[in-house]
């Protein structure tokens, strides 16, 4: 899964319902407004992370849909 790249653990018989919180517990760990007191490129760097597993659940929600 792409998810696990990015910190998730799951395997590859994961139900869509264990991606689906995966990707929320990755975005509310790393969300920037979490993480408010950091410097500008600790807050840089969760910016990106949390793109990154945005731009990854899009992939897994159109691998679903054709599904």
């Amino acid at each position: 899964h792409l998810l696990n790249r990015l910190g998730a653990h799951l395997t590859v018989a994961a139900t869509d319902e264990e991606v689906r919180s995966a990707y929320r517990q990755l975005v509310r760990d790393t969300h920037p407004d979490r993480h408010q007191d950091a410097d500008s490129s600790t807050l840089d760097a969760h910016a990106r992370r949390l793109r990154a597993i945005i731009r990854a659940w899009d992939v897994f929600q159109g691998r679903a849909a054709a599904a």
